[in-house]
Order: structure tokens, then C-alpha cells, then sequence
């Protein structure tokens, strides 16, 4: 739960700090001390996103949150079962095989693509 609460603080605060930085150069209009202040607030939020950063990410991987770079989060065992469902054409008939190949012990050599046309020629 902390790691979740951090994680949206933490991205709350880095947003909110350079959006407000970068709103404040933009309507300065001259006044180089509110200038100042904006890149002084843009600076702030750029720093601390490069130790902010790095520990959400190392509390969501503590809760089993792994961010995989494809959009989105996602355990590493539930990306092939989930994605296989999604690419094959009638994805309840072959349940059982994503079932499978989700689980690293059952097949050492998950079946080739060419076994689903096989089955769906039938």
C-alpha cells in the first residue's frame, strides 16, 4: 500500500512542480525575478525526478508491479497467458494451451504456431 501512495505522490509532486515551473517562464512577461523562480522550480522537479523515479520503481517491484516498457504493468507470468488469448482467433478453445504456456514446468518448448493451424484446420 505505501509503495502505491508513494508512487502517486511521488508523480503528483514531479507533474505539478514542473508544470508550475514551466507556466511561470511562460507568463513572466519580463519580470526576470519571476523568471527566476520558474526555472528554479523546473530545476528543482528535474532532480528530484532522478532519485524519485528510480525508488517508485523500486517499490512497485517490491509488490510484484514490474514496469515491463509496453504501455503498461505487467507480471512477467501473466504476459504470455494474457497476450497468447488475445492473438488467437477463438481464444476460450485454447485456454488450456495458454494455461500451459504460462507454466514455465509444464512445456520445456511451447508448441509452434503452426499446431493452432493444424487444429484449426481440422
Amino acid at each position: 500500500m505505501q509503495a502505491i501512495v508513494e508512487t502517486l505522490f511521488d508523480a503528483a509532486y514531479l507533474s505539478t512542480v514542473i508544470t508550475l515551473g514551466i507556466l511561470m517562464i511562460r507568463r513572466s512577461k519580463g519580470n526576470v525575478q519571476y523568471t527566476l523562480f520558474g526555472w528554479m522550480a523546473v530545476v528543482l522537479g528535474a532532480g528530484d525526478s532522478f532519485h524519485l523515479i528510480p525508488r517508485a520503481l523500486a517499490l512497485c517491484e517490491q509488490v510484484g508491479i514490474i514496469a515491463s516498457g509496453k504501455g503498461s504493468p505487467s507480471k512477467p507470468e501473466y504476459f504470455i497467458k494474457n497476450h497468447l488469448r488475445e492473438e488467437l482467433p477463438e481464444g476460450r478453445e485454447h485456454e488450456e494451451d495458454a494455461d500451459a504456456l504460462s507454466d514455465p514446468a509444464a512445456h520445456a518448448h511451447p508448441p509452434s504456431p503452426l499446431s493452432y493451424a493444424a487444429r484449426a484446420a481440422k
